[in-house]
């Protein structure tokens, strides 16, 4: 469940409370005839028709809820997001990622844009840019390592001896402040490496 900062924003899920659902989109077939982020997209919106299909379900068989009547789940359902909508993230095969994931990474950069401000000059704009680039690189990384990890896991079922795990990666100490240092730097210090005094 996403709770938004209090700030005003002008996003799908600002100043909401939504429930979210992270899916992955790997059937080929979805992807036929269509661009990779429609696919993405077309997903997405499924998700809430099917939240709401098993909200009636639950309803019918829990209590008796007739037809058109909206039970006690659909109710609570139906209090978060906006206008009861259910919020989806797809990321797809190809790297791609539907609407839902940027509208959660815009979120997720207005309010560390909104921290940083507090402490630190700039332009505002430039700041939730810096933000939203880094959080769209660290989520789409991810999601592809995750990709390729399920690859490499199911490399067993394809034969040749593999073995069905993949090697654990080496653990690494990496002090997360200075792993960001660069990509901060220019933007706490905008006189640096220009010239200006």
């Amino acid at each position: 469940m996403v709770r938004p900062a209090g700030k005003k924003g002008k996003g799908r899920l600002h100043g909401t409370i939504t429930l979210v659902d992270n899916k992955t989109l790997c059937n080929l077939k979805d992807y036929e005839g269509q661009n990779p982020s429609g696919a993405t997209n077309k997903r997405e919106q499924k998700v809430h028709t099917d939240y709401i299909s098993a909200a009636k379900e639950l309803d019918k068989k829990f209590h008796g809820a007739q037809g058109g009547q909206a039970g006690p789940v659909e109710q609570r359902l139906c209090q978060y997001g906006k206008a009861g909508k259910v919020h989806a993230t797809v990321f797809g095969t190809f790297g791609d990622a539907s609407q839902g994931v940027n509208d959660l990474c815009d979120l997720a950069a207005d309010a560390l844009a909104h921290e940083h401000l507090q402490f630190y000059d700039g332009i505002p704009g430039q700041v939730k840019a810096m933000y939203a680039h880094q959080t769209r690189r660290r989520w789409g990384h991810t999601a592809m390592r995750g990709w390729a990890k399920l690859v490499i896991d199911r490399r067993c079922l394809a034969g040749g001896g593999h073995s069905a795990w993949s090697a654990p990666p080496r653990a690494v100490d990496e002090d997360p402040d200075e792993a960001g240092a660069l990509l901060d730097f220019h933007f706490t210090n905008p006189s640096a490496g220009s010239g200006r005094v």
